[in-house]
C-alpha cells in the first residue's frame, strides 16, 4: 500500500487485513521502512475513528506493528522512522497514533525516550498537551503520559526545562482542580507529570558532581536523587513557586496527592510523591498548604507503610523518615491536640527494634529515627518545653479579662481576711448591756424595792453567763439564779395583789 493512495474500508475485517498487509513489506531499506511507518500512521489515523473506539483498541493496533517480524528485525530503524515522522500540527489523529507508537516502544526499550529527548521532542509534546486540552482530551492524556515516562527515567536538559514554566504548571494544577477526582485518568496523569517535573527541578538544583545517573530499568527512576543533598528551597522550581503564591486555589492537588500515596504500589511513583511532599513541608510558604484532616490521613499512611515495608526496602523507608520529620515539626500537626503522638513514638521505637532483630541497624536508619524522636511534641510531657497559648487570647482580651477578674495571679486570688481570723472573732460574743427598769412611782416603796431586788439577781446572772469565764459551772449558777428569780417574782406579784386589794 502506498501512503499516497487512498483506500476505502468496508468493514472491520478489511481494516485489520490492511493493517497486516502494511506491516509485511517486501523491502527493508531505510526508505522502505520510513514508508511503512508513514503508511501505518496514515491508515490507522484515517480509519481508526470507525474501528478503534477506545485507547485499548488503539494499543492493540499499535502492538501489531511493534510485535511484528518487521519491527523485530529492524527495531532501531523503525524507532528512528517513528521519531522522524512529523505530521502537520493540526493533524491530531496522526500525532495521536505516532505518539502512541513511541510510548509503547519506549516502555519496552527506554532508548526510544532517549532518542526522543535528543530529537527535542519534549517541548513539542508539552505544547501538544496544552494546545489540545479542549478539542481532544484523549490526545492530551496521551501526551501527559508520555511526558511522565520521559521525565522519570532521565534528566532533562536545561533547554527542555524552560518549557515547564509557571504557565504550564498553572495548566496542570487547574486541570486537577477542575476534575477534583484522582480516579479520573486525566487528573491522575496531570499529578504524575507534576511530581516527575518536581524531581527534575530537584535534580537541576544539585551540584553537577551530585547529580544521579539515569537508570535503564523500568522500575527505577531519577528518584534516587537524595532529598538531603537537595536544599529545601528551590528558587527555580515552578511548582513550589505557584503553590507558594496561589496554593489556596489548588487544594485539590494536595488532596489527590495524599490519596495517591495511600493507594500507590509503584515504588518509583511513591518516591516521587514523597519528594514533592518534602519540598512542600520544608518551604515556609507551604507549611500549612494541606488541610489538617488530610494531614491526619497522611500520618495514618506513614504509620501503615513504615510498619509494612520489608526490611530490605531501605531506600523507601529512609525517604519516608526524611519526609516525616518536617511533616511533624512544620505543619499544623505541631499544635495540640497532638494527633497519634503515642502511636508515632511506638512506631519509631519498634522500627529500631525490628531492624536490629534482622541484623545490624544502619547508621542512616538510626540517625533518621533519632531525629524524628526529638520532635518536641513526641517527647514525654515532663520533658516538653512547649508554650501553648490560648487560641485567640490576644493582648486586648487579656486586659479585658483582667479587668473582669478573669485573669488574676495567686496574690490577687487570695482573700484578705483568712478563715481563722474570722472564726476567732465569731467565737467572742458581744457584751450584754444590763436592762434597768425605772422605779415604780404609784405602787409604793415596798413594791418598787421588791421589783428592783428581783431584777438585780437576774441581770447579774445573765452578765456572768455572758462572760462565760467559768464554763460549765457558770451555766449551772445561771440556771439556779433564774429559778430563784422566778420564786421572788411570784412572791412579789402576790404582795402587789394584796396591796391593790387593801387599797
Amino acid at each position: 500500500m502506498d501512503h499516497d493512495i487512498s483506500y476505502e474500508v468496508e468493514d472491520e475485517a478489511q481494516f485489520w487485513q490492511e493493517v497486516d498487509d502494511i506491516i509485511q513489506p517486501t523491502s527493508t531499506t531505510p526508505s522502505a521502512i520510513q514508508n511503512v511507518v508513514n503508511n501505518f500512521i496514515s491508515f490507522v489515523s484515517q480509519f481508526g475513528a470507525d474501528y478503534l473506539t477506545t485507547d485499548a483498541d488503539v494499543e492493540i493496533c499499535c502492538e501489531k506493528l511493534l510485535d511484528s517480524d518487521f519491527h523485530m528485525d529492524n527495531a532501531e530503524l523503525v524507532r528512528e522512522a517513528m521519531i522522524a515522522y512529523q505530521p502537520e500540527q493540526d493533524k491530531i489523529a496522526k500525532c495521536y497514533v505516532n505518539l502512541y507508537l513511541l510510548l509503547l516502544d519506549g516502555r519496552k526499550n527506554t532508548r526510544t525516550f532517549k532518542l526522543m529527548k535528543r530529537a527535542h521532542m519534549v517541548p513539542v509534546i508539552a505544547n501538544w498537551a496544552k494546545q489540545h486540552q479542549v478539542d481532544s482530551i484523549r490526545f492530551t492524556r496521551l501526551a501527559l503520559t508520555t511526558l511522565y515516562e520521559m521525565c522519570r527515567m532521565q534528566k532533562l536538559s536545561e533547554a527542555d526545562m524552560h518549557c515547564f514554566d509557571e504557565e504550564f504548571i498553572w495548566f496542570l494544577l487547574r486541570s486537577v482542580e477542575i476534575s477534583r477526582d484522582d480516579d479520573d485518568p486525566y487528573s491522575y496523569n496531570c499529578i504524575k507529570v507534576i511530581v516527575s517535573l518536581n524531581e527534575q527541578f530537584m535534580v537541576a538544583g544539585l551540584p553537577q558532581a551530585q547529580q544521579p545517573f539515569p537508570r535503564t530499568s523500568s522500575n527505577t527512576s531519577l528518584s534516587v536523587a537524595s532529598i538531603e543533598t537537595t536544599g529545601p528551597h528551590q528558587a527555580q522550581n515552578s511548582i513550589v513557586k505557584v503553590l507558594s503564591d496561589h496554593g489556596s486555589r489548588f487544594k485539590a492537588f494536595g488532596e489527590n496527592l495524599i490519596r495517591m500515596l495511600n493507594r500507590e504500589r509503584d515504588t518509583a511513583l511513591q518516591l516521587l510523591i514523597l519528594k514533592q511532599l518534602f519540598l512542600l513541608f520544608t518551604n515556609a510558604a507551604t507549611y500549612e498548604y494541606f488541610y489538617t484532616n488530610d494531614l491526619h490521613v497522611l500520618i495514618d499512611v506513614f504509620i501503615r507503610e513504615l510498619y509494612n515495608l520489608p526490611t530490605e526496602d531501605e531506600a523507601l523507608r529512609h525517604t519516608y523518615l526524611r519526609v516525616l520529620h518536617p511533616l511533624l515539626i512544620h505543619t499544623q500537626l505541631r499544635h495540640a491536640p497532638f494527633y497519634k503522638a503515642t502511636e508515632m513514638v511506638n512506631l519509631l521505637t519498634s522500627l529500631n527494634q525490628e531492624c536490629s532483630h534482622f541484623g545490624p541497624v544502619g547508621t542512616t536508619t538510626v540517625r533518621l529515627l533519632a531525629r524524628c524522636l526529638t520532635v518536641p511534641w513526641l517527647l514525654p510531657p515532663r520533658k516538653r518545653k512547649l508554650k501553648i497559648p490560648r487560641p485567640g487570647f490576644t493582648a486586648e482580651r487579656k486586659k479585658s479579662a483582667k479587668n473582669l477578674g478573669m485573669s488574676l495571679d495567686q496574690s490577687e486570688t487570695a482573700s484578705i481576711a483568712s478563715f481563722h481570723s474570722v472564726n476567732s472573732i465569731a467565737k467572742v460574743r458581744p457584751p450584754t448591756t444590763p436592762r434597768i427598769k425605772p422605779p415604780v412611782k404609784d405602787k409604793g416603796n415596798a413594791s418598787a424595792r421588791l421589783e428592783q431586788s428581783h431584777l438585780a439577781p437576774v441581770t447579774e446572772g445573765v452578765t456572768t453567763a455572758s462572760n462565760g469565764g467559768q464554763g460549765k459551772s457558770a451555766m449551772v449558777d445561771s440556771v439556779e439564779l433564774s429559778a430563784q428569780a422566778t420564786e421572788k417574782h411570784d412572791d412579789l406579784m402576790r404582795e402587789i395583789g394584796k396591796l391593790e386589794i387593801s387599797a
